[in-house]
């Protein structure tokens, strides 16, 4: 049975609906790790819509918007003591990709768990290179789909920067020393006093504000001078790290906006003003609210258009533009022209039931050549 895209859908402020594919991780001995003891969790889906559904309002995850790399904490008290649960997500993805793409972000991640088209299992670990469809359409238990197990009203969650904080159940501690490209977890560079104090402090360095950021998680802009060179403009937040490595940061030029509560909002800010985003390149296309005649009147629909070409100066504009065809519709628009392509992923139920008939007689076989 394939995945709906409904079921793990999370409507990511400014960004659209995005599906995160998530590896439960644990602490054993001292090595922060996928977690061995199930195959399932190793690559997974986490639940967001319905009644028990993580982003469903007023439930746990809801307004959490981690970005790849990150760590989401989970901890819930029981008689016992506190029991935590530890998430890294792996890939955040859109619908069409959804609908088309394959998984290979388990497998590259080190433990490909059960995300397989060709049936592969682990051990031997990492599993399968090819990795499995999004939609689970060939391998309906490829990407685990997990419902959060916890009373959500008696549990907190959180994001967490490092492993072993979000395994531990520990809320960060501020002391950064580090900075952290918001798209590439890889691009990290150490604090020079001068510019950790322009970014944590709240006062005024050389008539410029300081950003006044006080979590591991809240997000700027800005240019930053490591020696002799520049990064360019990208989307940053803090980390810490011991020892900490790599070049340093000396000193840096703030873009605009300033601060936002994490990457996902700054980079939804950055779209919305209509700036390349903090990952990848500008969409080059837009929702249109419309009217299938020229002039006001007639049945709106939502459209999607050309980038910069949904303005009132076409004869049957109504409203927009809009980042997504969700925005369009909630905007009060109707049904939609052009929607999303279909799935056009066939479930090969064939391949599985051939498969099945081949274990059956394996084992009648062997009762047979060996006893029960």
């Amino acid at each position: 049975m394939s995945t709906p895209w409904n079921k793990v859908k999370v409507n990511i402020p400014g960004i659209g609906e995005r599906a995160y594919v998530y590896a439960n991780y644990r602490n054993v001995g001292g090595q922060c790790a996928p977690n061995t003891l199930s195959l399932a969790r190793q690559c997974m889906y986490i639940v967001s819509t319905g009644t028990l559904g993580a982003y469903t309002p007023g439930n746990l995850f809801d307004g959490l918007f981690p970005v790849v790399g990150e760590y989401v904490t989970v901890n819930t008290p029981y008689t016992f003591g506190i029991y935590t649960i530890c998430y890294k997500v792996l890939e955040i993805i859109d619908e069409a990709t959804f609908n088309t793409g394959t998984c290979v972000s388990c497998y590259n991640n080190g433990y490909g768990g059960i995300c397989s088209d060709a049936f592969v299992t682990v051990p031997p670990y990492p599993g399968d290179p090819s990795g499995c469809l999004y939609t689970n359409n060939i391998n309906a238990f490829g990407i685990a789909q997990v419902q959060m197990g916890v009373n959500q009203s008696n549990s907190t969650a959180f994001i967490n920067t490092d492993c072993v904080s979000c395994t531990d159940g520990v809320l960060p501690v501020f002391e950064p020393n580090m900075l952290v490209n918001c798209c590439d977890p890889s691009e990290t560079y150490q604090l020079a006093s001068t510019l950790m104090a322009h970014i944590t402090g709240t006062g005024i360095t050389l008539g410029v504000n300081q950003l006044g950021i006080n979590t591991f998680t809240q997000a700027f802009r800005a240019d930053l001078y490591i020696g002799g060179a520049q990064t360019g403009i990208k989307c940053w937040h803090l980390k810490e790290d011991y020892p900490p490595f790599g070049p340093t940061a000396y000193q840096g030029t703030p873009g605009s906006p300033t601060v936002f509560d994490n990457c996902t909002l700054l980079d939804a800010q950055l779209i919305t003003n209509g700036s390349n985003p903090c990952c990848g390149t500008q969409p080059q296309t837009e929702w249109c609210c419309l009217t299938g005649v020229a002039g006001p009147a007639g049945p709106t629909t939502c459209t999607l258009v050309g980038l910069g070409t949904c303005n009132s100066n076409l004869p049957n504009y109504v409203g927009g533009p809009f980042l997504t065809n969700q925005l369009c519709v909630d905007s009060g628009c109707s049904t939609v022209v052009n929607p999303d392509p279909p799935n056009l992923c066939t479930p090969q139920v064939s391949a599985i039931t051939t498969l099945n008939n081949k274990v059956g007689k394996f084992v009648s076989w062997k009762n047979r050549a060996l006893g029960k």
